[in-house]
């Protein structure tokens, strides 16, 4: 019982309250966002967008090459504060060198197999984007974990899924599948405003 209680109020010293609530949101905002866009687009339109985003889950756990999960592997458990911007700079620049290599097999994969559609260039950008705005912000979360912020975690994670539900039910609302493919490609990059200087960094030659 007393490592219970002591295991609760560490949870609840270290911000693990904000945590919960932000995975809680997330949860919440993806439900009600495919809920809404179930119900406002068309059948056709609906089953078109679907399909090429099982394509793009194919390629989500790829983004950056893994980079952001060595970085929290490996960040963590470095002491200096140096090297672990260092580290974190690093994973930044060479995911993104890796992430233009998903992109472009990503690309040729929905030419490969997509069907004949006068939006295939439109959706092929704004999924692009998307794969990119994803790197972007796993990333921006990872830093926030490795550095045991659970607060910034939570501000971050909660942002991206609030504003993105907002964007996606006004876009989807009023220009239908493209707007809801403009909202799938820009909301990730909502975590740049929560981006760090040291991720930036271009110091990281002897890591």
């Amino acid at each position: 019982m007393k490592s219970l209680i002591q295991f609760i109020r560490d949870f609840i010293k270290n911000k693990g309250l904000f945590v919960f609530l932000s995975l809680f949101i997330a949860k919440a905002s993806l439900f009600f966002t495919q809920t809404f866009v179930t119900r406002i687009l068309p059948k056709e339109d609906y089953g078109t967008i679907v399909y090429y985003l099982s394509i793009l889950g194919f390629f989500i756990p790829l983004i950056g090459f893994a980079s952001y999960q060595g970085l929290l592997r490996f960040a963590a458990i470095e002491k200096d504060e140096i090297q672990k911007n260092k580290l974190a700079a690093y994973a930044f620049w060479k995911g993104l060198q890796y992430q233009v290599l998903v992109t472009i097999a990503f690309v040729i994969s929905l030419l490969v197999f997509s069907t004949d559609n006068k939006l295939l260039t439109f959706i092929i950008v704004f999924l692009s984007l998307r794969l990119l705005g994803s790197f972007v912000q796993n990333i921006i979360l990872i830093n926030f974990r490795l550095r045991f912020d659970n607060k910034m975690f939570a501000y971050s994670n909660i942002s991206v899924n609030v504003f993105g539900f907002i964007m996606t039910l006004l876009l989807t609302y009023f220009f239908e599948l493209k707007g809801y493919v403009i909202a799938l490609g820009v909301t990730p990059f909502i975590a740049l405003i929560f981006i760090r200087k040291y991720i930036l960094s271009l110091d990281y030659k002897d890591v």
